[in-house]
């Protein structure tokens, strides 16, 4: 293969300029829409690069359709140009041509990839993300199909060269990887979670893995790595065949990479997203009375004075934590070991991590994967919880702003605690923090007489 002949069909065809959309739809997904204060936690695309990563593969049911309509316009261009004839007259042989064309296309496709690891990269580095090498594969199997779906849109517009095959192929490709991400979603509300399979044949992941302790399955990458390169294969084959045999023939590495994909890929989606233990690694100061994740580590610094401040207070109560500490989790609301008080960051990253929200946030009770769940009743409860440690009603740190009809539950209870006989407020505070980490929608009961 000439690369003189691969750069002549870079500068001259349509590859750098899918490679160009490609890039500009994911920057824009990334950074223009993607910032929202409702989409704010420590599984935030912009803080970790495992985040990154499957945030990146989710958006590619934007991205393959795109890479599909350029290499179907591509591929129809010697029909478009009236010359298909006069191509296949000349001696040399036609596969040669077509395999410059193709080489342009897997260039600019991994050329864009790059470029987009890069430009979301920044960020994370700058948000001091978790750096290990775990996430390269995930990211190679995203880069990997946007070069088989280029190639694949090749054969196609070479099969049919119309003008309507580039815009029909990148709409049937759109509609393939929204009807495979739907059936996950189906299969997650109504028989729990479980994998999709139709989902893990395409590049998009489910996005559910919004924290930062999980990982994909390094068997999971393994197989799909396998299964795109089945299907690059037989869509290299489809653009460079001129025959029908030839072009039957391509399609046997891709029916033999599905066969080995439906039988390998696991159907448990616990087997397909799984705990990171190098990210859930717990770094300690020297005193090893505050810990976080290696995943946080870079919040240790700053959490240390408000979490010693807010153990001090908790005196007052018997049998007081003695650690402050981040238990990681998958996404559910995790065991709160005795004697702990946890830190939950992803609380923080909408509240601020300010000396007193932090304070607050630890003395109100707060425990992972519950928080975001909270109802009026259980929001108040912390607010009370907190406002006892500190001798004064102190309202919450809120997420999106002031909930009068939480303050003013929260006053209320507040209110009927300080009724209660001084002697017995912290027994009723142990029994409101215990309601509000098991995640209970009426922490409240709690104050109720005789309770």
């Amino acid at each position: 293969m000439s690369a003189r002949m691969v750069r002549i069909d870079l500068r001259r065809s349509s590859a750098l300029a899918t490679g160009a959309a490609v890039f500009l739809i994911a920057v824009g997904l990334l950074y223009l829409l993607t910032n929202g204060p409702w989409q704010k936690s420590t599984g935030a695309w912009y803080l970790q690069w495992d985040s990154f990563v499957y945030y990146l593969r989710f958006m590619h049911f934007e991205l393959v359709p795109v890479a599909l309509g350029g290499g179907a316009l591509l591929g129809t261009r010697d029909s478009r140009s009236g010359v298909a004839e006069l191509f296949e007259s000349a001696p040399r042989p036609a596969w040669q041509r077509s395999a410059h064309s193709a080489a342009a296309v897997g260039l600019a496709m991994v050329a864009a990839s790059t470029a987009i690891l890069v430009a979301g990269g920044v960020s994370v580095v700058a948000n001091d993300g978790f750096f290990h090498l775990g996430w390269l594969p995930v990211a190679a199997v995203g880069a990997l199909s946007l070069v088989a779906a280029g190639w694949l849109g090749m054969g196609i517009g070479r099969l049919l060269p119309s003008l309507l095959t580039p815009p029909v192929v990148a709409a049937a490709g759109f509609a393939v990887l929204i009807r495979a991400h739907a059936t996950t979603i189906t299969a997650e509300y109504y028989a729990g979670p479980e994998s999709s399979v139709p989902e893990l044949l395409t590049p998009m992941l489910a996005g559910t893995t919004r924290t930062a302790f999980i990982a994909v399955s390094d068997t999971v990458s393994a197989v799909q790595l396998g299964w795109f390169a089945a299907l690059a294969t037989t869509a290299l084959g489809l653009v460079t065949a001129s025959r029908l045999g030839t072009r039957i023939a391509a399609l046997l590495p891709a029916a033999l990479g599905l066969v080995v994909a439906l039988t390998a890929l696991p159907r448990d989606a616990d087997a397909v997203y799984v705990l990171n233990g190098e990210a859930m690694a717990l770094v300690c100061t020297e005193t090893r009375d505050v810990c976080v994740t290696r995943a946080h580590a870079h919040k240790l610094e700053g959490l240390a004075g408000p979490a010693r401040e807010a153990l001090s207070l908790q005196g007052k109560l018997p049998d007081a934590p003695r650690v402050v500490a981040e238990i990681p989790s998958r996404g559910t609301v995790p065991h709160v070991p005795p004697g702990v008080l946890p830190v939950d960051f992803d609380e923080l990253e909408h509240a601020g991590e300010d000396s007193r929200s932090v304070r607050i946030s630890l003395l109100s009770g707060t425990v992972p994967g519950c928080n975001e769940w909270y109802g009026d009743e259980s929001q108040a409860a912390r607010t009370v919880i907190a406002s006892w440690f500190v001798d004064e009603f102190t309202p919450l740190p809120d997420y999106f702003g002031d909930d009068g009809e939480i303050r003013e539950l929260a006053e209320s209870a507040w209110h009927a605690l300080r009724a209660l006989p001084p002697e017995t407020q912290p027994q009723v505070v142990v029994q409101l923090r215990a309601a509000v980490q098991a995640c209970r929608p009426d922490p409240l009961a709690a104050l109720a007489p005789g309770a």
